[in-house]
């Protein structure tokens, strides 16, 4: 992964949750499609854009339809799109309540569209290195001012399908996959595609460990389970981003005198949730063998992921820490060396997010080379 962009996107998010706690405001996401035509006409006219009118009566043309001003808005820079977010103050018994604002963040996922640029970014330079041609759905907006994902995403053939966060899909025909009225890609389309989901957790980490897990191995197996008379999705490559902060974000009590104070709570979960994620990472190719030798629990693996451990405790307007190696994490004190021990080659290997998106490409390649420029020397 472009640990450049991770550093960038990590230090955004922090800046979103701690100016959420601090002011007690938040920023819902802005759908053109949801405003009334007159409020499209001002932001038209704001913002400089074509406008038609008759010249005759000086009214605006029977062709400048509500959706037709809203696609003009989308067409803005990301940055004079984000900015038309309305902002919004999360209040609680008439108090400020700064803690019910980061919620309100992460119930509309803006934090985590930071990190789907990331991932995007970085799974983008790997392909263009090598010279593959491909399509990220939904495609790359902006790392400090994402556009909602909401309506740009598509699924894939599962038992439960859901919006994939990230879909890379390959070859030529496939780029020019323009039927944005399907929101399922055929399973031709899709077992040839990397699929990546992004995640994390922030608070409350003892309350959604088995959750996570849960969903986790559970969005692989009814993947990679899936057939119809067109095909299966066994050979589908999946990855997972997950961030997890220690300290974790926690209120210092109920008192509203507190409701726009940021506060830490350091936990001991960090192990835990690496031993977990070991369990559904590095998944063995299964190519060239056969089914009945193919050990089932390897289909819960992902091809790669990524377990982002970062410290937001940092001073506000400072760089987030996250770790590189599990050396790192043993250096901090929040593993033990018994721990490290056992696991950091297998951490730094399979699970660090430093190779993440080089690791992902590699695995795809490995399992669809004819997709590849260089196919024949393989």
């Amino acid at each position: 992964m472009n640990l450049d962009l991770l550093q960038q996107g990590l230090n955004r998010m922090k800046e979103l949750f701690d100016n959420a706690i601090t002011t007690a405001q938040w920023r819902p996401a802005f759908n053109p499609s949801r405003e009334n035509k007159p409020r499209l006409i001002e932001i038209c006219e704001e913002y400089g854009l074509e406008l038609n009118y008759n010249p005759e009566t000086g009214r605006l043309l029977r062709t400048e339809q509500k959706e037709v001003l809203a696609n003009r808005i989308r067409n803005l820079d990301h940055e004079d799109y984000y900015n038309l977010r309305e902002t919004r103050t999360e209040t609680k018994e008439r108090e400020n309540n700064g803690w019910g604002a980061m919620e309100k963040i992460i119930l509309g996922s803006q934090h985590i569209e930071i990190i789907h640029e990331v991932v995007k970014l970085s799974i983008a330079e790997e392909l263009e290195e090598i010279g593959i041609e491909s399509r990220i759905i939904p495609e790359i907006t902006s790392l400090c001012y994402p556009r909602s994902s909401a309506g740009r995403e598509k699924k894939v053939p599962s038992f439960k399908e859901k919006n994939i966060d990230i879909l890379v899909v390959f070859g030529e025909e496939e780029i020019q996959y323009q039927d944005e009225d399907e929101t399922i890609v055929s399973i031709e389309l899709a077992e040839q595609s990397i699929v990546i989901g992004c995640r994390g957790q922030y608070s409350s980490l003892s309350n959604n460990l088995n959750t996570l897990f849960e969903r986790a191995g559970a969005e692989s197996i009814f993947q990679r389970m899936f057939q119809n008379d067109d095909g299966n999705m066994t050979n589908s490559v999946m990855g997972d981003v997950y961030i997890l902060l220690c300290p974790e974000y926690k209120p210092i009590d109920n008192n509203p005198q507190n409701a726009c104070t940021p506060h830490w709570n350091p936990h001991n979960y960090v192990e835990t949730y690496i031993r977990d994620y070991l369990g559904i990472s590095n998944r063995p190719n299964p190519i060239g063998v056969e089914e009945n030798e193919y050990d089932w629990r390897d289909h819960v693996r992902y091809e790669r992921a990524a377990l982002i451990i970062a410290d937001f405790s940092i001073e506000e307007g400072g760089s987030v820490n996250f770790y590189h190696t599990l050396e790192e994490m043993l250096d901090e004190e929040i593993i033990s060396r018994e721990f490290y021990n056992a696991n950091h080659e297998a951490y730094d290997q399979h699970l660090s997010p430093v190779n993440f998106a080089r690791d992902l490409v590699a695995a795809h390649r490995a399992r669809w080379p004819e997709l590849y420029p260089d196919a024949g020397n393989q």
